[in-house]
């Protein structure tokens, strides 16, 4: 307890020691309480008298793998309620464990910014302003989180299409939250503030180019629950991205215009 609030206690694992020191001292404003496990085998012995609320392994944890190190934890009913976190660049859950949460690699701030969307800070809990960031919804479990600073949102989209992927693609602006809902990679609803359909799609798109910085969760949505999402949005998803492409670098050129006037 700090000050009469809950204090949040995170585990990293990763034998890349220095990436996983930098990461704390980022973390450790928030409030949160963290130590560092040089491997897996370092960390299941920390868990026999330390039960984080947090587990984030990196790919290099030793072994065993971080894979192998997350069956065994749920293995053990004592820590079920550890939330794991995977630090992984394709995005993806190990196919067996749909609960864990993974975050894209990126500059140690980038990390401790997607981890602190995962456990609220104690800071915030001690009635500080609150950080529009940081009051959204908590993603979901499996969920992939990240910064639009590590991957443009329309790279994004398009990749979301072209893996096939269903669910809801959130981005935290500070104006509003932006949904995009997929089904099997067709985008079928998006909203942003009060908007519907395409014309929410290109306003999330045309809000990143000024705030790239913000945050976003890719939730999985099973079958059953995607189908009752209203279809909003008719136009196939390269014809919004080719028109709002263009519009774009319409205000580029005439912003480069008015600079050199």
């Amino acid at each position: 307890m700090r000050n009469g609030c809950a204090v949040s206690t995170i585990l990293l694992v990763a034998t890349n020691s220095e990436e996983t020191e930098e990461v704390r001292r980022e973390l450790q404003p928030l409030g949160h309480e963290v130590t560092v496990a040089p491997g897996s085998f370092y960390a299941l012995t920390l868990l026999e008298r330390h039960r984080p609320d947090v587990l984030v392994a990196w790919p290099d944890v030793g072994e065993p793998p971080a894979d192998e190190l997350f069956a065994i934890l749920r293995q053990d009913p004592a820590m079920e309620r550890i939330r794991l976190v995977l630090v992984r660049p394709d995005g993806l859950a190990p196919a067996s464990m749909p609960d864990v949460f993974v975050v894209q690699p990126g500059s140690p701030a980038d990390i401790a910014a997607s981890l602190g969307r995962l456990v609220p800070s104690a800071s915030a809990a001690e009635g500080s302003a609150p950080d529009p960031m940081q009051t959204q919804p908590l993603p979901e479990a499996g969920s992939l989180v990240g910064r639009l600073d590590t991957i443009q949102l329309v790279h994004l989209v398009q990749a979301l299409a072209q893996l096939r992927r269903t669910g809801c693609l959130r981005v935290m602006f500070f104006s509003a939250e932006s949904r995009s809902y997929f089904r099997e990679g067709r985008l079928v609803h998006s909203t942003f503030g009060e908007l519907e359909g395409e014309e929410a799609l290109q306003e999330s798109l045309l809000e990143a180019e000024v705030q790239p910085g913000a945050l976003f969760a890719f939730d999985r949505y099973d079958a059953a629950r995607i189908a009752q999402i209203p279809a909003t949005v008719t136009a196939r998803l390269e014809s919004i991205l080719l028109d709002t492409s263009a519009y774009l670098d319409q205000r580029r050129g005439q912003a480069t215009g008015r600079e050199e006037g």
